[in-house]
């Protein structure tokens, strides 16, 4: 991720609209479509959700991204919305800043072996289980959503 992160600024750094404002219309132009598209590929691949469908998307276009849904066990599934509503009677109760960073940590140690397995997936070109992956990583982003919500309530840096 640092190096994504570093390509991103390194690109931008050349390619910024702000950069050309004394320039001919076209190379306007041209730096902001490609300031445009960098930053909608660094969108798309420093979330873990969206590159995984992206990848997928890529490589075989039945994997459409409004196609994805949950595809496990009742009994999987059944454990996984559990917990979801346990985060979001958590988040409903949340009073202080800590508690906000406190359940970030916890939601970020809940989505590492989801990232792990996608990146398994990926690597041993296992495309239905990268499927079933990002379905189920897709359930706790309505949670991640809730928890940046209070992190800009409480005026907390988002890691």
């Amino acid at each position: 991720m640092r190096e994504l992160t570093k390509n991103f600024r390194q690109n931008m750094r050349k390619l910024h609209p702000d950069l050309f404002t004394m320039k001919s219309d076209v190379e306007k132009k041209y730096s902001a479509d490609q300031s445009s598209l960098i930053n909608k590929a660094y969108d798309v691949l420093k979330n873990p959700i969206k590159r995984g469908e992206y990848l997928l998307n890529l490589i075989e276009p039945k994997y459409s991204t409004e196609m994805i849904e949950f595809h496990e066990s009742d009994s999987e599934k059944k454990q996984i919305l559990m917990e979801i509503l346990e985060l979001n009677e958590i988040i409903d109760e949340i009073k202080l800043p800590k508690e906000v960073a406190e359940l970030a940590q916890r939601l970020e140690e809940i989505m590492k072996p989801f990232e792990d397995d996608l990146e398994k997936a990926f690597n041993s070109k296992d495309y239905n289980q990268a499927y079933s992956v990002i379905s189920k990583m897709k359930y706790f982003k309505n949670v991640e959503e809730r928890i940046k919500d209070l992190q800009l309530k409480f005026n907390i840096e988002n890691s």
